[in-house]
């Protein structure tokens, strides 16, 4: 999560989120990287790291639960 102005009406809990900067500089670093990770291709990654996650899309419901505030 970024801290920007709009954060605040969604997350009750943002004492975690990055700054605009602290959050833009692993995404600069794994763009401007001089080599490609091929086993990265198309993964989740955060930090540098790739997350678990699934494809699809969410139901009906579970995506109307995201979007409502």
């Amino acid at each position: 999560m970024v801290d920007t102005g709009w954060v605040h009406h969604w997350y009750d809990d943002h004492s975690q989120a990055q700054t605009p900067v602290e959050a833009a500089g692993p995404i600069l670093d794994l763009v401007l990287a001089d080599t490609v990770d091929p086993a990265q291709y198309g993964e989740l990654i955060q930090f540098g790291k790739v997350l678990p996650w699934h494809g699809g899309a969410p139901d009906d419901w579970e995506q109307e639960q995201k979007v409502t505030p």
